[in-house]
C-alpha cells in the first residue's frame, strides 16, 4: 500500500489542488484512498467540504494519540475517498513541537496504523521546509513535486531534490521521487513551453507526461467542497487529473515490480 507525499517548499504551485484531485481521481477507479491534511491552513479539508465544526479530532490529535483513526477520519462526496482533516492544533505543533527526535516520526506511526484499511494514502504537506513537511517525507514511500510553469521552477526543484537526499540519508532511505508535476500550464504562452522543456531537459528525475492546465474550474471547485471531477466533469482539468492518476498507478506498479 503506497503512501504518496505531495510537497514543495514554494506555495502557490497547486500542491493542495493536486492532492484533492489526484486522490479523487484514484478513488473514482474504486481504490480506497485516504488523504491526510498536514497543512495548518487546512485547504484540503476545506476543499473537500469538511466543515470546521466537524473537525473535533484532526491529524494533530491523531499524532498525539488523543484519538483513534475512526474518530479522525471523515468521508467526502467522492466515493472511496476519506480525509483526516487538519486543525488549529497543527500550528501549535510547529510552534512548540514535542521534544526529541521522535517528533519527526509521529505521522509515520499514524500511517502505519492506516495501511491495512486503505489502498493508497496521500499526504498534503505544508508549503515550507518544516517539521510537518519532514514528518510527511519520513512517512511516505513516494513523493510528487508539483511545480508551476514559470521561471524559477527549476531552482525550487533543486532545493527539493537536496531535501529528498537529506531525508534518504538520515531518516527514510526508501523515499523515491515518483515524479515532478507541471501545473497551471497555459499552452498559449511561449513561457510555459520553455519552462516545460527546461524542466524535462535538466531535472535529474522523472517528470510526469501529464500537464495540469490553468483552469478557472479548478479554482472554483474548492469553494463548493468538491474535486473538479465532480464540479466540472469532462473539463480539461478533470481529464488531466484522470490522466495523472493513470500515470501514478502505472508508476506504482513499476516500482513494485522493481522491488519484487
Amino acid at each position: 500500500m503506497p503512501v504518496i507525499a505531495v510537497a514543495n517548499e514554494k506555495g502557490g504551485v497547486g500542491k493542495t489542488t493536486t492532492c484533492i484531485n489526484l486522490a479523487a481521481a484514484l478513488a473514482s477507479a474504486r481504490i480506497k484512498v485516504l488523504l491526510i491534511d498536514m497543512d495548518p491552513q487546512a485547504h484540503a479539508s476545506d476543499g473537500l467540504g469538511i466543515p470546521e465544526n466537524d473537525r473535533s479530532f484532526t491529524v494533530a490529535e491523531l499524532m498525539m494519540e488523543q484519538c483513534d483513526l475512526a474518530e479522525a477520519v471523515r468521508p467526502t462526496s467522492q466515493h472511496d475517498l476519506s480525509i483526516v482533516p487538519a486543525g488549529p492544533k497543527l500550528v501549535g505543533f510547529e510552534l512548540s513541537p514535542p521534544a526529541g527526535r521522535e517528533s519527526r516520526y509521529l505521522l509515520k506511526r499514524v500511517v502505519e496504523g492506516c495501511r491495512r484499511n486503505y489502498k493508497i494514502i496521500v499526504l498534503d504537506a505544508p508549503p515550507s521546509l518544516s517539521l510537518l513537511t519532514l514528518n510527511c517525507l519520513i512517512a511516505a514511500d513516494s513523493l510528487i513535486i508539483p511545480v508551476q510553469a514559470e521561471y524559477l521552477a527549476l531552482a525550487g526543484l533543486v532545493r527539493m531534490a537536496r531535501l529528498v537526499e537529506t531525508v534518504r540519508a538520515d531518516y527514510n532511505p526508501e523515499l523515491r521521487v515518483l515524479g515532478v508535476l507541471i501545473t497551471m500550464f497555459d499552452r498559449r504562452t511561449r513561457l510555459a513551453h520553455e519552462v516545460e522543456s527546461e524542466i524535462r531537459d535538466n531535472f535529474q528525475g522523472p517528470v510526469f507526461r501529464t500537464l495540469i492546465p490553468r483552469s478557472v474550474r479548478v479554482a472554483e471547485a474548492p469553494s463548493f467542497g468538491m474535486p473538479v471531477s465532480q464540479y466540472a466533469k469532462g473539463s480539461p482539468a478533470a481529464i488531466a487529473y484522470q490522466q495523472l492518476a493513470q500515470e501514478v498507478a502505472r508508476a506504482i506498479r513499476e516500482e513494485r515490480s522493481e522491488t519484487e
